[in-house]
């Protein structure tokens, strides 16, 4: 598996497996790098998919040479990291979007405020898995 953390014109850090066809760069499941500030000014690491699956007929997306500013072998355990998510994502894929809906449709009346907030947490948490300490 080659895999690089790349660091793009627009500011944001992904990592991915690639290949490279000329002056394109075919990054496959790549994952974009999150950073964070604790209250203990400590910063964590997450990663989430940079495109969620349901939304994509292939995970495989080709970026231009030229929108690269850097691309690095990333820390061991950011590399870890990344298999593990890559590997979770595959056993439980991400409900496609139009069965989240259905089901936030169905349930729309009976759900409260403070019911639905909790949902919403409860999805962030449940993505924040893939976390760095």
């Amino acid at each position: 598996m080659n895999v690089k953390l790349f660091r793009l014109i627009t500011g944001e850090d992904l990592i991915s497996e690639f290949t490279l066809e000329g002056n394109t760069i075919i990054l496959k499941s790549p994952y974009k790098i999150i950073y964070m500030v604790q209250p203990n000014d400590m910063f964590r690491v997450s990663l989430i998919p940079w495109v969620f699956d349901s939304l994509v007929k292939n995970n495989e997306f080709p970026i231009l040479g030229k929108d690269v500013l850097t691309y690095v072998d990333p820390a061991d355990k950011l590399l870890e990291t990344y298999k593990n998510s890559v590997s979770e994502d595959k056993k439980n894929p991400i409900l496609p979007i139009e069965e989240e809906l259905d089901i936030m449709d169905k349930n729309e009346e009976r759900i409260k405020e403070e019911d639905f907030l909790n949902m919403v947490k409860d999805k962030l948490q449940s993505l924040q898995k893939r976390t760095l300490h």
